[in-house]
């Protein structure tokens, strides 16, 4: 059975399309390729439709994973349905979740819970390459040292 990983930022435009196209590149390198299928999606409607943001393209692309796949949108009942685990990347997220989607509040957890931390990922916004840089790279690192747990959940989590 395919697992889903859903990952959930404010617009959908900078912090999970980062965290989905991480993902998608880290379990490709570690052979998880078409096992677990990796999604993102926004609390909000503000950039719904829009392209996927170039800067974050760019900063994906010089590490080597691909920013292209998915459109910015708000997050959609199904998509809440669908996914095994959920990811916010800031404790506003989660707390979103638990008010619209109660159901999914157990299988919901701060990204930075795969490293055991309990911090924010802080949107860097979209007017500099550093800060989303940096962002990129605080993703990739929690990503990447969560791994494992990572997949646990994603496997775990099943319905």
């Amino acid at each position: 059975m395919n697992s889903t990983i859903l990952f959930l930022c404010s617009g959908n435009y900078c912090r999970s399309p980062m965290a989905e196209a991480l993902a998608r590149y880290r379990l490709h390198q570690a052979g998880y390729d078409g096992a677990i299928t990796v999604r993102s999606a926004g609390t909000l409607d503000v950039y719904e439709g829009q392209p996927p943001a170039p800067l974050v393209i760019e900063v994906l692309r010089e590490h080597g994973a691909d920013g292209t796949q998915q459109r910015p949108h708000q997050v959609t009942p199904d998509e809440i349905a669908q996914a095994n685990v959920i990811f916010g990347v800031a404790h506003e997220h989660l707390d979103w979740i638990a008010q619209h989607y109660p159901e999914a509040s157990a299988r919901t957890y701060l990204l930075t819970d795969l490293i055991g931390a309990a911090r924010d990922i802080d949107d860097p916004g979209m007017q500099d390459l550093e800060p989303l840089r940096g962002c990129r790279d605080t993703i990739d690192r929690v990503i990447t040292a969560g791994l494992n747990t990572l997949i646990d959940r994603a496997r775990g989590s099943a319905r």
